[in-house]
């Protein structure tokens, strides 16, 4: 069956390729005919070609995304920019673009957690992607403002373990954990916050990346909130292909 569906491939692509206006009508009426005939006798054809096609895509996808990943390496790895947790000297390094208002993030964050008690060699990356709006982007600014007084990781927790985020809400969490409210809101007034933000707005839309949660783990980008047991097995499939590690 395979070989009749390539035959079939290989009569319309030369038609195809010759233009139909240069073959005779007579001769391409009597193509059609064998066509639809055999189609018809084997309707299997149609959906071999097109799980072949769709293999082909998911193959082509794979390695237009294992070149992205590469040639951004560095901004998606080593952007001192960038907070790290987990393992800061792991072999595995996964990174996720986040939203603190976004409910999938909260879902994630919780999966994350998680992977990073099972696996203690994971190096996890922060790429702050506020896309849902000014409350998004307030809450973005004030994390990586806490940096400068050392407090970015329990403030980046609080907030996407809290369900309804507002400024009111954002400068109470960051007091709650110690932070000195007044210099944050200073610090979130220096240009390179938002300068940040901007860098991770355009590595995410080089990668293609247009919704939060979205990981980067070895040469897969993957959107959605993804279970711990999935990040496990991806953790573990970026490891095992790692020559380096």
């Amino acid at each position: 069956m395979r070989f009749l569906l390539l035959a079939l491939m290989t009569i319309v692509g030369a038609i195809a390729t010759a233009g139909a206006e240069t073959v005779p009508r007579t001769d391409r009426e009597a193509i059609e005919a064998i066509v639809r005939d055999v189609i018809r006798k084997n309707p299997e054809i149609i959906i071999e070609a097109l799980e072949a096609n769709e293999r082909r895509r998911v193959d082509e996808e794979a390695t237009r995304t294992r070149a992205l990943l590469i040639a951004n390496r560095e901004a998606l790895h080593n952007d001192p920019n960038s907070e790290v947790a987990g393992n800061p000297k792991g072999d595995i390094t996964v990174v996720e673009f986040f939203d603190y208002r976004c409910p999938y993030c909260r879902q994630a964050h919780n999966e994350v957690q998680t992977l990073l008690k099972r696996d203690g060699k994971v190096r996890l990356v922060l790429k702050e992607l506020p896309i849902l709006g000014p409350e998004s982007t307030l809450a973005s600014r004030a994390a990586i403002a806490s940096r400068l007084q050392g407090k970015y990781l329990p403030f980046h927790n609080a907030m996407l373990e809290t369900r309804t985020l507002g400024e009111a809400v954002i400068f109470r969490l960051a007091a709650d954990i110690g932070i000195d409210v007044e210099r944050l809101k200073s610090d979130m007034r220096r240009p390179e916050v938002d300068a940040i933000i901007t860098a991770n707005l355009k590595l995410a839309h080089a990668l293609g990346i247009n919704g939060t949660p979205a990981f980067a783990i070895g040469d897969k980008l993957l959107p959605g909130a993804l279970p711990a047991s999935k990040l496990v097995e991806l953790v573990r499939e970026a490891r095992e292909a790692c020559t380096t590690c």
